[in-house]
């Protein structure tokens, strides 16, 4: 574990542009992108709330969450995703919310129940009709 401290922590970051680099800043968390590791330590990191709850579409590199609603049924998306939220920012983990995204397929030409708002914490969550 010793080694992995050490790749992850005193670690600095600077910027190029064209021949101009930018002085160094000082990161206090994240590992490197790019790197093997980035991911390996993101799903230990989420194992435990990965095998509470098998509803959870995948995770590596980010989290999607998918939900099947019945006909004429309640969705519990909001709650499923607030408790990501919760586990997520009691470790120290920031959401992103310009990479959050609703998308809702259905079937139906109108929905029978539209769904409400999706709020992660306090942001509402952009519903688009698709997404990369």
């Amino acid at each position: 574990m010793r080694w992995i401290t050490a790749f992850l922590a005193n670690r600095n970051q600077m910027v190029r542009l064209g021949v101009a680099l930018s002085p160094p800043i000082w990161l206090n968390g994240g590992t490197p992108q790019e790197t093997k590791l980035a991911p390996l330590l993101f799903c230990i990191f989420f194992n435990r709330m990965a095998s509470n709850c098998t509803s959870r579409g995948k995770y590596v590199d980010d989290v999607t969450v998918m939900e099947f609603v019945p006909r004429l049924s309640p969705s519990y998306l909001n709650c499923t995703v607030s408790e990501i939220y919760l586990f997520a920012s009691s470790r120290g983990m920031v959401h992103n919310c310009k990479k959050s995204k609703e998308v809702c397929i259905s079937f139906f030409a109108v929905l029978p129940l539209p769904p409400a708002p999706l709020l992660v914490g306090s942001s509402l969550i952009e519903k688009v009709s698709c997404y990369k």
